[in-house]
């Protein structure tokens, strides 16, 4: 399939995006995926696939939540009279759609895992919503606590100090599932860029209007993920990684944008105030865990110099009765040390009261 051509992205934002816009970035990964060597028509197709094909793809998904995608698929060879390149083209309208890879797992070995992350693919047998909903968890309520201590103490998760303090990297991904995942072994954040996408899908949710809790199965019905989860991902990239008016974030945020090719819309902080004000109590639903997680790994950083090195021995708890019992110790040695100097004083007034010194 060739890339999209100016008219196909004016299409491509009115039917999926709500409105037209700056979908550079957007389309940049789109175009990416459509023509990759296993997107090109096979030989001797009967008609070459087009962009408004993903467009008729994305609008049946977005009819029938609960289709399966055997039935998803059935659907477009009966309706192009063709088996050829039909699942490509599937991948390609699910991301378009909901930003994921619904093929994740065929492109990764089979123990591939990142962090706690194992990429997951859409069953034949699966409907799209429980595809969906089983790729965003709900943080388990057990860690209700660590999530609302994170997210207490987002200040220590400023992009700035992670980068400074505990030496990561960022790296972004076009998937949104992946955001927030934590590569420990080579000290990666992985971040979903794409800030316009977010935006204008929270545009969609308010116009219908969605609620802050609609869920997935309200939300697919109007091409969009639940608000909740919008508003998570863009509040952790603009009120907590790189929040406004902090000069040290701004300027690892744009090095992402300048050498990675972060979204340069998530400058622009009108951000998750699309939708309505997050209340007071706001808290993260679909993102808590690796928030939590990350809070974790930014508070237990390794020692810098040995001094840090040193107090961090002496504090684990594991040291903690070591501690306690030498500090017992000490109080007994000074308390002993203490009555044997009073004592000397005691005999040395004895002393010079026994064998008074007589002026001559």
């Amino acid at each position: 399939m060739r890339a999209s051509t100016d008219e196909d992205r004016r299409n491509i934002s009115q039917q999926l995006l709500g409105a037209e816009g700056n979908f550079q970035v957007y389309f940049r990964s789109y175009d990416d995926l459509a023509t990759k060597y296993n997107t090109f028509d096979a030989p001797g197709s009967l008609a070459a696939r087009t962009h408004q094909d993903v467009i008729f793809v994305a609008k049946y998904l977005m009819s029938n939540p609960e289709v399966k995608k055997e039935e998803t698929i059935a659907h477009m060879q009966n309706s192009w009279n063709t088996f050829d390149n039909v699942e490509n083209i599937l991948t390609l309208a699910v991301q378009a759609i909901v930003m994921m890879d619904s093929a994740a797992q065929d492109w990764h070995p089979a123990d591939y895992a990142l962090g706690e992350y194992r990429p997951i693919s859409w069953l034949s047998q699966e409907s799209f919503l429980s595809f969906v909903e089983r790729s965003f968890p709900k943080g388990p309520g057990q860690m209700a606590e660590k999530i609302q201590e994170a997210f207490d103490d987002r200040s220590r998760l400023k992009a700035w100090k992670l980068q400074k303090r505990l030496g990561m990297k960022f790296h972004i991904t076009d998937n949104l599932s992946e955001h927030l995942m934590l590569d420990t072994k080579n000290n990666i954040l992985y971040l979903f860029h794409h800030a316009a996408y977010l935006k204008a899908h929270l545009a969609i949710c308010r116009g219908v209007p969605l609620t802050l809790g609609a869920t997935a199965r309200e939300s697919l019905g109007h091409g969009t993920h639940p608000p909740q989860l919008l508003v998570e991902t863009l509040h952790s990239l603009q009120a907590i990684l790189f929040p406004s008016l902090n000069k040290k974030s701004s300027k690892v945020f744009n090095t992402l944008i300048r050498k990675e090719g972060f979204d340069p819309e998530c400058a622009q902080y009108e951000g998750y105030k699309l939708f309505a004000e997050p209340p007071q109590d706001f808290s993260y639903v679909y993102w808590g865990k690796r928030i939590a997680q990350l809070h974790e790994v930014a508070k237990s950083r390794p020692p810098k110099n040995r001094f840090e090195k040193w107090f961090q021995q002496w504090t684990t708890e594991r040291n903690a009765l070591l501690v306690a019992l030498s500090a017992l110790l000490i109080s007994i040695f000074v308390g002993i040390l203490s009555i044997i100097l009073g004592s000397v004083q005691v005999w040395i007034a004895w002393m010079a009261w026994k064998h008074p010194v007589h002026e001559t």
